[in-house]
């Protein structure tokens, strides 16, 4: 989204400055203010907690040689809250700006095994809190991780996305007190900041796109000798509120890679 200033001179000369003036402030304007839209990178996107080879192995032993047996090798298959996956995905902003503006809204896609026919989708919008909204919780209202710039990354373009695979991942929560991964993220001026997000994967969609594989190789698995591999491609778009201009958009991603254990 790139508003400018519109100039409009009397003389004709004035007006040829005029336009040079706008065709170099493309990227700023709106009432009489100028400015730059942040710039985004991506770091790489770890994985942070897994369940380790024998709760996986304990878990889909029994489909595979039944109860009695996988109770005697590795054990009763464990609670699917034992078999939590969490990512880390941090995005270098850059503000190129004299200001400082507020990251107000995160919208995160993750594709997981895409390409596949089996792939797994689900979105997440995150509207961040103001210090001292006790009451804040981090799921967005109306309009929020929207745009009517076609270019930006929308909530409304991943409808077909599950909503519930993904979670912020909160360390704790004191009461009357806005945790600090649902804070609003107020980028300096003229500064590059770091933005860090944990998020949960709810187990039943990667335990569902991983029961083929371990299936086939339980032997392996049962022996601890197998390694997991979890293909992912990563996108989304973070939005700002600047003055006089109101809400912006910016993508990033996709992000590629794959997580193995």
């Amino acid at each position: 989204m790139s508003p400018y200033r519109i100039v409009v001179p009397a003389l004709a000369a004035v007006l040829l400055v005029g336009l040079a003036q706008v065709s170099c402030d493309l990227s700023g304007g709106g009432g009489g203010l100028l400015w730059d839209e942040p710039l985004i990178e991506t770091g790489q996107v770890a994985l942070t907690k897994s369940p380790g080879l024998d709760k996986l192995a304990a878990y889909y032993c029994p489909e595979a040689l039944g109860e009695t047996t996988c109770d005697l090798a590795v054990g009763s298959p464990p609670p699917e809250t034992d078999l939590l996956f969490r990512f880390d995905l941090p995005l270098m902003v850059t503000n190129p700006n004299t200001f400082a503006i507020p990251a107000v809204e995160l919208l995160t896609v993750i594709d997981l095994f895409p390409g596949e026919q089996a792939q797994h989708l689900a979105a997440i919008c995150v509207a961040f809190c103001e210090d001292g909204d006790a009451t804040c919780t981090g799921d967005p209202g109306a309009g929020a991780c929207s745009s009517d710039e076609p270019e930006i990354n929308s909530i409304e373009d991943f409808a077909q996305a599950a909503e519930n695979y993904l979670s912020v991942y909160v360390e704790s929560q004191l009461s009357g007190q806005v945790p600090p991964e649902l804070k609003v993220r107020m980028l300096a001026a003229n500064a590059e900041s770091t933005l860090h997000m944990l998020f949960d994967i709810a187990p039943d969609p990667l335990l569902q796109a991983l029961q083929k594989a371990f299936l086939d190789n339980i032997d392996n698995v049962l022996a601890g000798n197998y390694e997991v591999t979890i293909p992912y491609s990563i996108q989304g778009s973070l939005f700002f509120v600047i003055e006089s201009v109101g809400k912006i958009g910016v993508n990033f991603g996709p992000i590629q890679g794959e997580w193995k254990f």
